[in-house]
């Protein structure tokens, strides 16, 4: 803010600087305004977990498996089969993804239809959650980002 006037040789100077200081200010703030409205939107291919993130609203395993990829799929049912368990899908990364949870994107990898992401879990309704980094692998099916966990559910079979 500009002070008031004084009496003295430097006053006219004072204020010139503050006026300067003050315009600098001005622009500066501008600028960034400018610089975040323009920027483009979060979309799959910047976020990926942001096509899966819903798995947590899911209830059955069938609501689940839209966001697995297809060899997972097989994967789970042959898992579910060998141990007669239903629920193989859910246990998975629903408790993960549930609502409250808040995530840092900490990095991301493409390599064709692949993707791996890890990101920093910065809220969840269960505590021991917080401060875990969770790195997933994606793959890209019919223009979706989907959980492959084929390796990890072979390995159990």
């Amino acid at each position: 803010m500009l002070k008031q006037h004084g009496i003295g040789k430097n006053s006219r100077r004072e204020r010139g600087t503050e006026i300067k200081f003050l315009h600098n200010k001005i622009f500066l703030m501008t600028a960034v305004v400018l610089i975040f409205s323009c920027s483009p939107e979060k979309s799959a291919d910047s976020d990926p977990v942001l096509d899966i993130i819903q798995i947590g609203n899911c209830t059955t395993e069938k609501d689940a498996e839209k966001y697995y990829s297809a060899d997972t799929i097989k994967a789970a049912h042959k898992l579910s089969d060998k141990f007669s368990d239903s629920d193989v899908l859910l246990g998975l990364d629903a408790k993960i993804f549930i609502k409250g949870m808040k995530y840092e994107l900490v990095k991301t990898s493409v390599k064709k239809n692949k993707c791996r992401t890890e990101f920093l879990i910065t809220a969840h309704p269960d505590m021991n959650f917080i401060g875990m980094k969770i790195s997933i692998l994606l793959i890209n099916e019919d223009g979706a980002w989907k959980i492959d966990r084929e390796k990890e559910l072979k390995s159990q079979l």
